[in-house]
């Protein structure tokens, strides 16, 4: 016998067993190969690379190269709205932001603060 439900359950929308489920930031990386958490935690207390009407906290935004997988080593900080509410083509022909450039310059600063000591 089945249950009884209730209007609202029973008129609920269901997902599809097969939906994708949303990807979300995640703020503790998993680790794993290429994995540079310490890398992540001082992108994430930079300011967003766009730099004018930014909203939310900045995010690690992984920039990926022909198709490859995203990995720490290229990282560019982004704030929640240039990271997950624009893509980042628009944002690269809107506020002209190079990505592949920019997250190069993370790199260098990155290693030069291991380098040195700081990091």
């Amino acid at each position: 016998m089945r249950k009884a439900l209730s209007y609202a359950e029973a008129h609920a929308q269901r997902k599809p067993k097969n939906a994708r489920k949303r990807i979300t930031a995640r703020r503790v990386t998993r680790g794993g190969r290429n994995s540079d958490p310490d890398k992540l935690v001082w992108i994430r207390t930079l300011r967003c690379v766009v730099g004018v009407f930014c909203s939310g906290r900045v995010e690690a935004h992984h920039v990926r190269v022909r198709g490859s997988r995203a990995t720490d080593r290229l990282v560019a900080p982004a704030c929640y709205r240039h990271h997950h509410e624009m893509t980042p083509a628009q944002v690269a022909t809107i506020y002209g932001v190079d990505w592949l450039c920019e997250a190069e310059e993370y790199e260098r600063q990155w290693q030069a603060r291991k380098a040195s000591g700081v990091a």
